[in-house]
C-alpha cells in the first residue's frame, strides 16, 4: 500500500509540474513567486533553450549589461525550477553558463548559488529542498518551491527526484568547476570546507585521475594555490 501510494505521489507531482507552460516570450525578467504561476506565465522547454542561447548571444556580443543578462538567466532558472524540468543536460548547462557569466562580473552570491545548484542536480544524493522544508543549497529557486509547496506535495517531489537519471557534467566542466568550489572556499576562508573538500568523494576521483588530467587543470591548480597558503 505504501508502495502504491508513493507512486501515486510521483505521478501526481510529474502531472502537476511537468512542462506545463504555454509562455512564448524569449525575455522576461525575474520576480520572486508568491503563488503557483499559471501556464501562460511560464516558458516551456523549447522556448527556454531559444531563450538561453537569445540572452548568452547578448552577452558575448556586449549588447546588453551584467544586470540583465543575469536578471533573464535568473528567469530561466525560474521557470525550469517550477515544472520540475531539473535533471537534463540543459538544466547543466544554464548553471554552469550562469555560474562563469557570475565570476567574470565578480557576483560571487550568484555563483556559489549556481555551483550549489550543480552539486544537488548531479551528486547521488543532491537535495534540492529538504524534506522539513529547509533549504541547504542556499538557491532562490530551492527556496521559492517550499513558498509555492505543502509538506505532502514536498515530500511526494523528494520521491520523484529519486527516480530521476541524474545529469552528467563533461570531464573538463567537472574539473573547472572542482577548482571553482576549491577557490571559493579559499576565498570565504572556509577552512573546514576546504579541508572537507579535499577529503571528499568528489574529489578523490579527480585525484585518481591526475595522470588522465591536464598538469594545469583547473583542479590541480586550485590544489596547488590552496597547498601554498
Amino acid at each position: 500500500v505504501q508502495k502504491r501510494k508513493a507512486v501515486n505521489n510521483i505521478s501526481y507531482v510529474k502531472r502537476q509540474y511537468d512542462g506545463f507552460g504555454t509562455c512564448q516570450h524569449l525575455t522576461k525578467f525575474y520576480l520572486r513567486l508568491t503563488t503557483f504561476p499559471k501556464p501562460s506565465e511560464v516558458r516551456p522547454l523549447s522556448v527556454l533553450r531559444l531563450s538561453f542561447d537569445h540572452v548568452t548571444k547578448k552577452y558575448s556580443s556586449e549588447e546588453e549589461a551584467y544586470e540583465w543578462v543575469n536578471e533573464q538567466l535568473k528567469s530561466v532558472r525560474q521557470d525550469l525550477t517550477v515544472q520540475r524540468l531539473f535533471r537534463t543536460d540543459f538544466v547543466v548547462k544554464v548553471y554552469e553558463t550562469h555560474a562563469r557569466i557570475a565570476l567574470e562580473n565578480g557576483d560571487l552570491n550568484e555563483f556559489n548559488q549556481c555551483q550549489s545548484m550543480l552539486i544537488s542536480l548531479t551528486q547521488p544524493g543532491g537535495v534540492i529542498v529538504s524534506n522539513d522544508g529547509s533549504v541547504s543549497n542556499g538557491c532562490s529557486e530551492s527556496a521559492e518551491l517550499v513558498t509555492l509547496m505543502g509538506k505532502k506535495e514536498l515530500s511526494a517531489f523528494q520521491i520523484s527526484m529519486q527516480h530521476d537519471k541524474l545529469p552528467k557534467q563533461g570531464v573538463a566542466e567537472s574539473d573547472e568547476f572542482g577548482g571553482y568550489r576549491l577557490l571559493y572556499a579559499l576565498v570565504q576562508k572556509n577552512w573546514s570546507e576546504i579541508n572537507v573538500g579535499l577529503k571528499s568523494s568528489v574529489y578523490e576521483q579527480f585525484r585518481q585521475k591526475h595522470e588522465r588530467l591536464p598538469k594545469m587543470s583547473a583542479f590541480n591548480h586550485a590544489v596547488q594555490v590552496v597547498k601554498s597558503l
